[in-house]
């Protein structure tokens, strides 16, 4: 049997839940830059000592530090140093997109959404890789479900399932938009293939239910 009853006072019960959930996704995704890896240099010049400038005299140590502070829970001071570090205009990839994740990361802890969701997207026009992108897609699909902008929600989650068909997460997600939008024939659609995929993934069955 379909699920009955109204959308808005649904999730506004679990906007909480829903910013908890994005947040637990995301936070793996920056905490751990390896600097190394797209720093260019000359093998003439001593390694150690070039990276150790690069280090010290760009937008590594304000990326740097945006980081601790959020280990700390500062996000207002962690918002600035990853405005430092984006406005030195020395980052390369992937790092500049750790800083719009970071960044976006911070405002959604201070509920501050709306430029959450410009630092979000701004990362996903950086990214080129499918994988990574789906999983930005992800994020501001949530986002706009915790505003239910529904039509927004469904079409990020939508372009995320594309690269990951077989995603239970995703699915259930795309369930739960259907849902609210009073689909219910598409939610349960979306929600048995998760339950079909996964048997023990419970919030498959919570949104059938």
């Amino acid at each position: 049997q379909a699920p009955t009853g109204g959308c808005s006072s649904t999730v506004n019960n679990k906007r909480v839940k829903v910013r908890d959930l994005f947040i637990a996704c995301l936070f793996g995704l920056f905490l751990e830059p390896n600097f190394n890896t797209t720093i260019a240099y000359e093998p003439s010049v001593k390694k150690p000592n070039i990276i150790e400038i690069i280090k010290e005299k760009s937008g590594y140590k304000y990326l740097k530090k945006a980081l601790t502070y959020i280990r700390l829970a500062r996000y207002k001071e962690a918002i600035e140093q990853f405005t430092l570090a984006i406005e030195s205009k020395d980052l390369r990839l992937p790092h500049l997109i750790d800083c719009y994740l970071g960044r976006g990361f911070s405002y959604l802890k201070l509920n501050r959404e709306k430029e959450a969701e410009i630092d979000f997207v701004t990362a996903l026009n950086l990214t080129s890789g499918d994988e990574q992108k789906a999983g930005i897609e992800e994020y501001i699909g949530l986002i706009y479900l915790n505003q239910l902008k529904l039509d927004k929600a469904l079409r990020y989650f939508k372009e995320a399932l594309r690269v990951y068909p077989h995603n239970v997460v995703l699915l259930t997600h795309l369930g739960a938009v259907c849902y609210c939008q009073q689909d219910y024939l598409e939610a349960l659609s979306y929600l048995n293939e998760a339950i079909e995929i996964n048997p023990k993934y419970i919030l498959a069955y919570k949104y059938r239910g």
